[in-house]
């Protein structure tokens, strides 16, 4: 990787061959919204036709207000992987998520958009995300604020006041019919490729499938810590949760976050469950932590996608005509690493005791890790 990037001096008194990007209109406040930044954001949204929702992690906490405004607006809801369990995943506007492990259908209707709402979010793709469309970009935080991209309108305060007041300045906003009709079709056929996906009983197992075995067990507030790799995508794509707390790497995409965050979590939350779900990859970065957890007393749960490569790399390399070298890895038996460091542990190869082992190590008070072969099928939207 590079590691060291040297530029002449001479390159920076040249003349730049784009546009300066136009600044920011951006209004912040301490705590109750500017008038006149509410004002001009309900003016933006009054005169949309199509609008969406963009739910970030900033917006844990204040999924009711963001529906609301979506039942009002017609709008359509989709978020960023931290994100994922603000909104009920049952709502009628919901879509599915943003970017490569996101649904086909989210990426059709930001072609289709006039309007983005972010609530809450620092990140959206570029190439996801339609640029020359009115962006308004809602955070309590002034540094997440246009650092995505260029945006029409910021404001920055308190996310729940601002939603109220849209709420009320954008009561007699009236309802395209046809997008409300599109969103309806986008999320059946959403819904559709979710079953397709869970329904696999191919072996190896699907990722998908392994993903929707968690779903059905964990519990409502338990944590979940993911790692850097294929799974993520496949986790981002098919899991429905309810209000779980989700932890990644996000600026960084660091593998070998996924168990050293869970170790944190549970000493920090010792009363909630915590479930590290990790790839092979990531694990073999950090199986010194398996010997930390059984030492403390550290009683998280591991769930391991094991596909024998890096998967996420060599499905670019695939699907780009490039040579997949060294994406191949040699691992340790995981199930006989954990044993040795005094964890419960299984290994998973059939699919017909998936359900049962998943739910085992769930409940189990001790630290437990499920070591399942997977499969590594190529997600839509791969490319280098």
């Amino acid at each position: 990787a590079v590691t060291h990037i040297a530029v002449p001096k001479d390159v920076f008194a040249q003349a730049a061959l784009c546009q300066p990007r136009a600044r920011d209109i951006i209004f912040t406040a301490d705590s109750n919204p500017q008038e006149e930044g509410i004002n001009r954001g309900v003016e933006i949204i009054a005169n949309a036709k199509k609008p969406m929702l963009l739910v970030g992690r900033g917006a844990k906490g204040k999924g009711h207000l963001v529906e609301e405004l979506a039942n009002l607006l017609a709008a359509a809801i989709t978020y960023s992987l931290p994100a994922k369990c603000v909104v009920n995943s049952d709502h009628q506007y919901l879509v599915g998520g943003l970017g490569h492990g996101g649904s086909h259908g989210t990426s059709e209707l930001l072609k289709q958009t006039d309007c983005l709402i972010t609530i809450g979010s620092t990140w959206w793709p570029e190439k996801f995300v339609p640029q020359q469309v009115p962006i308004i970009q809602v955070d309590s935080v002034i540094e997440n604020i246009g650092t995505q991209g260029q945006i029409t309108l910021g404001l920055q305060g308190c996310i729940t006041k601002t939603l109220e007041l849209w709420l009320e300045g954008l009561k007699s906003k009236k309802i395209d019919k046809n997008w409300v009709k599109t969103i309806k079709t986008t999320r059946e056929k959403w819904l559709e490729e979710l079953t397709r996906h869970i329904n696999n009983e191919n072996k190896p197992i699907s990722p998908a499938r392994l993903v929707h075995s968690v779903e059905k067990v964990i519990q409502k507030d338990a944590i979940i810590t993911l790692d850097v790799g294929d799974h993520v995508l496949w986790f981002n794509k098919v899991f429905r949760g309810q209000n779980q707390d989700i932890l990644i790497s996000g600026s960084w995409r660091s593998m070998g976050f996924g168990l050293p965050a869970a170790l944190s979590a549970k000493l920090e939350y010792p009363d909630r469950q915590v479930i590290a779900l990790l790839g092979d990859g990531g694990l073999t970065m950090s199986m010194g932590e398996l010997i930390v957890a059984k030492e403390r007393g550290i009683a998280v749960k591991v769930i391991v996608f094991n596909n024998k490569s890096l998967a996420m790399e060599k499905n670019k390399m695939i699907v780009s005509g490039l040579s997949q070298t060294g994406t191949n890895i040699l691992n340790p038996d995981f199930n006989q690493v954990a044993l040795a460091c005094g964890w419960e542990s299984y290994k998973v190869k059939n699919i017909r005791d998936l359900d049962d082992t998943i739910k085992k190590a769930l409940e189990s008070n001790r630290p437990a890790l499920v070591d399942v072969e997977v499969d590594a099928p190529i997600p839509d939207h791969t490319s280098m």
